[in-house]
């Protein structure tokens, strides 16, 4: 999704439920994260996750590399509960 604002919420949850996407990164932790156009529909998708998705850390994941500790959210089958996470 990077900073596409041409998506909205509803399709990013329906994405999720189809298994096409399923992890997300919160914060400005590589390329894509934040910058000019960052807000409006992306601004929403993350705030969705953030509400509706696991937090991935190093704790559950011992090879996740530590700066990505809590800002990666593992979606994979909360496609409805992401819909439902913008209401």
């Amino acid at each position: 999704m990077g900073t596409d604002n041409s998506t909205t919420l509803d399709h990013v949850a329906e994405m999720v439920g189809e298994g096409s996407v399923s992890y997300f990164m919160a914060g400005n932790a590589g390329p894509g994260a934040g910058g000019p156009m960052a807000g409006g529909a992306a601004t929403r998708v993350m705030s969705a996750v953030q509400r509706a998705c696991t937090p991935v850390t190093t704790t559950a994941d011992p090879g996740l590399p530590t700066r990505y500790s809590g800002i990666l959210y593992d979606c994979s089958g909360r496609g409805p509960e992401l819909a439902a996470a913008g209401d």
